[in-house]
């Protein structure tokens, strides 16, 4: 895992008992035996079309589906936002790249500053409240650790700053 890779020490988060069950991130992170960030990772798993190929539709009604998932599980173990909540999505479709993350995450699909498409209706409502509880994403592609795309969603400068010390050497 590329924490790993870091010197973080990455643990798996302990299975929590009654009402939050099943929902905690999966990795507690520590450096030097100090709690600095929660991780969760998800896989894009949405097929292609035989005849149509990729349906964005699909894509990101399981995005938006994803990214509530993981919001409510940071939820669960950081409400006060002690420290930075990071998503890692997986993807195995050469087809579903970090584009199709910013492009969701700005509400529209844009090719040479023209918008294409309307992502609004995937934007609304509980994604924008859902998306503010993660504060970086890691896409990692395909191509493994040569096809990795950070990306920067908290606003907040103290928390920014403990994600580009942590990744420092990637940056």
């Amino acid at each position: 895992m590329i924490l790993r890779s870091l010197g973080l020490e990455v643990s798996p988060h302990p299975v929590v008992r009654g009402s939050n069950r099943g929902l905690t991130p999966d990795y507690k992170v520590r450096k030097d035996g100090e709690l600095v960030l929660y991780c969760e990772v998800k896989s894009v798993l949405t097929e292609t079309h035989p005849e149509f190929g990729l349906l964005w539709q699909t894509l990101y009604n399981s995005l938006t589906a994803d990214v509530h998932k993981a919001a409510k599980q940071f939820q669960a173990v950081n409400p006060d936002r002690t420290v930075p909540n990071v998503l890692i999505w997986m993807s195995h479709n050469f087809q579903i790249n970090v584009n199709s993350f910013v492009d969701l995450a700005q509400g529209k699909i844009q090719i040479d500053n023209i918008e294409i498409a309307d992502l609004g209706r995937y934007t609304r409502g509980r994604f924008q409240q859902d998306i503010d509880n993660i504060d970086m994403v890691i896409w990692i592609g395909p191509g493994g650790s040569d096809d990795m795309t950070f990306v920067m969603l908290t606003q907040i400068a103290e928390r920014q700053a403990t994600l580009q010390h942590l990744f420092a050497s990637i940056f």
